[in-house]
């Protein structure tokens, strides 16, 4: 604030510029980072948007400025609990004092009234029509005493954090494949275990899906589950197209392109009792096998895990750090059949490649392996010439994985050691050599990297069966 008579000279207030990175941080919506000032209350009246919700409570959303389209929910504690509102009037004020050439803002404060006007429910219709009528399915949802509480808020969270749609929602409920890309494990972590014993490691797996092996995949399918009728364009609740014996599995990926983000599926039958879990899920594994489609408890999807999976995006940008903490978002509705098939194109995810490496690993080794037996064993299905590698097909060995084994063979050399990894840690570690792999770039750099990822993902916790990790074991390393 500053103050100024007639015949006095100005007196300018600055501002602490520890408080002002603060205020920058924990108050985004109210600061133009692009031109390093404070908004304009217009500005700001045009950037918040207010929603109703169906408790009728007002939330507030904010455009991001580094992307076009995205509103993300910012809480009206968050603004107390920083001052927001004051520090912005203060500051702001102050700043247009001291600076002849900002904008100067108008003279009355800025008040949270001011940001909860026009509060709507369908605040978001010309930006996402989709969002709009997923949320009021959502409520639907909440009406029905028969569907599982748990069920409902993850149905609400993928509406809420990634970029899905109706086309989206509908496939899951068909069993689609789903990688939340970006997500860091948060809706596995989230949900683990909730309502349901945690499925630990059976040596007789209960499902051929692949989840990283510190993440147990888990079961979550309880109550009924209602489809959306899109008839009409819309999400409504359909009450005559239901499942009751539906299953949810989540998981982590172990593909290094997804490494660690939430996989989801719906499933046609859970496995609980014998009739669910030997007939219906044996008949929709048979269906599964003779379609080449997952089988879900609404439909059939052509998403599937190893040839072609529905990628959602997770919204929050603080999730390419360890732990994601996203922030609810609403943006303009995308192709997410196109998103999906150009993601898997552009970065060169091969996943039938994936696939034969797990495949290999499962029917070639025992629980426990290490990667010096994973090279002999590549060595005795390979004949070598004394100056180059002459490769010869085994009969079982389909000659697509002969010459995938020749290019990670230059890799696993560099890498072997005697260290005893667990068969699902294995299939980790030869998927994430296959990346680099297919990479390309320098070879010397790839492998510089690849040993500081192994390092970093398994010296802590190396295998049962080994107290050595990976660097105290015979290795190349040195």
């Amino acid at each position: 604030m500053s103050y100024s008579n007639k015949n006095s000279r100005t007196r300018k207030r600055t501002i602490n510029p520890t408080s002002k990175e603060s205020f920058k941080q924990n108050c985004r919506p109210f600061y133009d980072f692009s031109k390093d000032n404070f908004k304009t209350k217009k500005k700001i009246l045009k950037d918040f948007k207010c929603k109703k919700n169906k408790d009728k409570k007002d939330l507030l959303y904010f455009k991001r400025s580094d992307k076009e389209s995205e509103y993300n929910f910012i809480s009206k504690k968050q603004l107390q609990d920083n001052l927001c509102l004051s520090k912005y009037n203060e500051y702001s004020k102050s700043n247009s004092n001291s600076n002849s050439n900002s904008n100067s803002n108008s003279n009355s404060n800025l008040t949270l009234e001011d940001l909860l006007s026009n509060c709507s429910t369908d605040q978001f219709k010309d930006i996402n029509k989709d969002y709009v009528n997923l949320m009021k399915y959502i409520d639907e949802l909440s009406d029905k005493l028969d569907v599982n509480e748990q069920i409902r808020n993850f149905i609400e969270d993928l509406v809420e954090y990634t970029n899905i749609n109706i086309y989206g929602i509908k496939e899951i409920f068909n069993g689609a494949f789903v990688i939340v890309k970006g997500d860091n494990g948060y809706f596995y972590n989230k949900y683990k275990c909730f309502g349901r014993v945690c499925n630990t490691r059976k040596k007789i797996a209960e499902s051929s899906h692949d989840s990283l092996y510190k993440d147990s995949q888990y079961r979550m399918g309880s109550g009924v589950l209602y489809n959306c009728d899109t008839s009409k364009n819309n999400c409504k609740l359909d009450t005559q197209s239901k499942s009751d014996i539906f299953d949810l599995l989540v998981g982590t990926s172990p593909i290094e392109h997804f490494y660690g983000d939430t996989w989801i599926q719906f499933e046609y039958a859970n496995i609980k009792g014998f009739k669910n879990k030997y007939l219906l899920h044996g008949y929709s594994f048979i269906k599964y096998k003779y379609y080449g489609k997952n089988v879900g408890p609404l439909g059939i999807s052509e998403y599937t895990e190893y040839t072609k999976p529905l990628i959602l995006e997770i919204c929050n940008e603080l999730c390419g750090r360890e732990i994601c903490e996203p922030i609810k978002c609403i943006s303009s509705k995308i192709d997410l059949k196109d998103y999906s098939t150009k993601f898997i194109s552009k970065n060169r995810v091969n996943l039938t490649d994936y696939k034969l490496l797990k495949d290999y690993v499962k029917k070639n080794f025992g629980l426990n392996i290490s990667l010096t037996e994973v090279n002999d064993d590549i060595e005795d299905n390979i004949d070598i010439s004394e100056d180059k590698y002459d490769f010869t097909v085994s009969s079982k060995i389909p000659i697509e994985l002969i010459k995938q084994l020749k290019k990670i063979k230059v890799y696993l050399e560099q890498i072997i050691s005697d260290t005893k990894y667990e068969r699902e840690q294995m299939i980790e570690l030869m998927f994430l050599i296959l990346y680099y792999v297919v990479k390309g770039g320098s070879k010397t750099n790839n492998i510089k990297e690849l040993k500081q990822k192994i390092k970093s993902r398994y010296t802590s916790n190396s295998s049962k069966s080994s107290s050595n990790d990976f660097f105290s074991a015979k290795s190349s390393f040195n």
